[in-house]
């Protein structure tokens, strides 16, 4: 790997009084919290899936201390668009890694300085909020928060907010049992997302009217929706995307009782 290097605490410490008695303690805590914003943005994309999804993990591993100091300096100085775009751009990261809790406490203590932000930023707040709620299992706390989100991103007139708050919606009242609900949540998303030509909101929205499909008993629009995913996934070359879809779509067809066919998806998924 790449060279690290360290110092020892005593002497971050003393680095830190002479930037206070300096007066350059807040520009360079500014500076450091402008470079890591810029590293978690550079890697949010890669972080949802795709064949570097698993190196850009390690590169914020790797980074994860430094990401926390810039998150607790910009909140500790009121910076409220660093702290909120880094606590957004970390969301994955806390969910791949099991940490939800800890990102629902930096995302929320963000939302607190998040009026000083326009309304787009403020809602993407919600919504990756909402997101670690449902991981947590908190579904009335994550369906109000993407309420939320989707009124703000229709202030701001963000289509891209409204597609995604609306998929959240759906997946959200699907897993509370409002199915009618879930359907027409995801039918809007879905096509705001083929409107906009957003790869990733289209693959989220079909995966989740096939999970709508499939708790309905209806098996072959479950694996229409799941034909669909899979040519969007191509086209990412997201290879651990087509592995979920194939065990999933090995799950349609047990469901539906095709065995045999079920056996020898569920193996290539291995």
């Amino acid at each position: 790997g790449e060279p690290r290097y360290s110092m020892l605490e005593t002497i971050q410490e003393y680095g830190m009084e002479q930037l206070s008695d300096s007066g350059g303690l807040k520009s360079a805590q500014s500076a450091h919290a402008a470079f890591f914003v810029e590293l978690s943005a550079d890697a949010i994309h890669f972080l949802q899936g795709g064949p570097q999804q698993q190196r850009w993990l390690l590169v914020i591993d790797r980074e994860i201390a430094n990401h926390r100091a810039a998150l607790q300096a910009s909140l500790d100085m009121g910076m409220a668009e660093p702290a909120v775009d880094l606590a957004i751009n970390l969301w994955y990261y806390w969910s791949s890694r099991g940490l939800m809790e800890e990102g629902q406490r930096w995302l929320a203590s963000a939302l607190t300085l998040s009026t000083e932000v326009d309304q787009t930023l403020r809602a993407r707040a919600m919504l990756a909020l909402g997101n670690l709620c449902v991981e947590r299992g908190e579904l009335p706390a994550a369906e109000a928060l993407y309420l939320r989100a989707l009124d703000g991103s229709r202030i701001a007139g963000h289509e891209l907010g409204v597609a995604q708050s609306l998929s959240f919606l759906g997946m959200v009242s699907g897993m509370q049992g409002r199915s009618e609900e879930e359907y027409n949540y995801q039918i809007d998303a879905l096509q705001r997302c083929r409107s906009l030509g957003v790869p990733r909101g289209i693959v989220a929205s079909l995966v989740n009217l096939a999970v709508w499909a499939l708790n309905q008993g209806r098996f072959d629009e479950a694996l229409v929706f799941l034909d669909q995913v899979r040519e969007e996934q191509e086209r990412l070359q997201d290879e651990t995307g087509l592995t979920f879809g194939k065990a999933y779509r090995a799950y349609v067809l047990r469901s539906k009782g095709e065995l045999d066919e079920a056996a020898d998806l569920f193996e290539e998924a291995q």
